[in-house]
């Protein structure tokens, strides 16, 4: 726990050391031009990655150690809503965002010879680093629902559907 709240804390500090300012144009009533300093209206990836770590510092990560499998939630979805788990996935695919929300596919082991797909979704206020194909997330979630897509060669699939509370990419 401390390590990577450590990890977080060194990424934030990187970021900061690492962050500068956009400028734009803007003119005013006498179309003379200068330059002034403007901040964005999203979060800056630091500002995420510093609200990110202050919450996940107070935490309590024993909480997702529920002992309901994967399979539980796809089983008893209705009796699993809201409750907490917590795994390692590998992401194989990044999907669209519906625009508070990014999604992901990803793999998750359940024995040496069972994988099982998940869907996994995160604001994007909670993002403090980019989550790409191939990623491995260790991931604390809880269940929201099951989710039907489309796979590419047009049959239909459900996976269970979880929203992530704290995530490490691990390297």
């Amino acid at each position: 726990m401390k390590k990577v709240l450590f990890i977080m804390f060194v990424f934030a500090v990187g970021l900061s050391a690492c962050s500068n300012t956009e400028n734009t144009k803007s003119s005013d009533e006498n179309s003379q031009s200068s330059t002034i300093e403007t901040t964005a209206v999203e979060k800056s990836k630091e500002d995420i990655a510093i609200d990110v770590a202050e919450r996940y510092e107070n935490m309590n990560f024993d909480s997702y150690n529920t002992g309901i499998q994967i399979d539980d939630f796809e089983r008893y979805p209705d009796d699993n809503i809201g409750n907490k788990s917590y795994f390692l996935a590998k992401v194989f695919q990044v999907l669209e965002t519906d625009g508070e929300n990014n999604h992901y596919l990803a793999t998750v082991n359940l024995s040496e010879t069972e994988t099982k797909t998940v869907l996994l979704l995160v604001s994007k206020n909670e993002t403090y680093k980019n989550i790409i194909k191939g990623d491995e997330l260790r991931v604390f979630v809880h269940f929201v629902e099951i989710f039907n897509y489309e796979t590419t060669s047009g049959s239909n699939n459900q996976v269970p559907a979880f929203y992530i509370d704290a995530y490490k990419i691990e390297e």
